[in-house]
């Protein structure tokens, strides 16, 4: 008689398993860096090229939108990524100075493609924001497009798709997602 708890599964492995295991552990540390304010550390994540977005609220398909035609609520090129990275930075932000206590939780990743060179993934999101008493939850869903980096990837694509109807009660989105 065997035991199904303590027997192995025979189930066939899934091609992107590895893959998808390596994702969630470059997304964790991305959360990581994030949750610190280790924001010269998450920049460092991305690509020259690379575009970090997010999508307005209440559309039917955010991964479709084109932010040339639309307006995003963040349409960030390496360049103004990094120039945000700089007034989050300083004191002066007043909106995130003291700077609000963040959780970034990451969950259900997919393996969309894998080329052997860049990855497309999604993951769902919900991140936690504490400022002034109040607590703020931005839940969500990601897809990146990941390039190797040795052991690693670069992101070259962050688009955050927000599952909000308005940024009500939030109001803004002043923190990275």
């Amino acid at each position: 008689m065997t035991n199904a708890m303590t027997e192995p599964s025979k189930a066939p492995v899934h091609r992107f398993t590895e893959t998808r295991l390596a994702v969630e552990d470059f997304i964790a540390d991305e959360a990581a860096h994030l949750d610190a304010w280790d924001l010269n550390g998450w920049v460092t994540l991305f690509t020259t090229d690379c575009v970090y977005e997010v999508t307005p609220t209440g559309v039917a398909n955010p991964f479709a939108l084109d932010p040339d035609t639309t307006m995003f609520l963040i349409a960030d090129d390496r360049e103004r990524l990094e120039q945000r990275v700089i007034r989050l930075n300083k004191t002066s932000a007043h909106v995130e100075y003291p700077k609000s206590l963040t959780r970034h939780l990451y969950t259900n990743v997919r393996i969309l493609s894998d080329n052997g060179t860049e990855v497309v993934a999604t993951a769902n999101c919900l991140v936690f924001r504490t400022k002034n008493r109040t607590t703020s939850h931005y839940p969500g869903t990601i897809r990146y497009v990941l390039v190797r980096d040795g052991d690693s990837f670069l992101i070259r694509s962050k688009r955050v798709a927000l599952d909000l109807e308005a940024l009500i009660p939030q109001g803004k989105v002043s923190i990275i997602l």
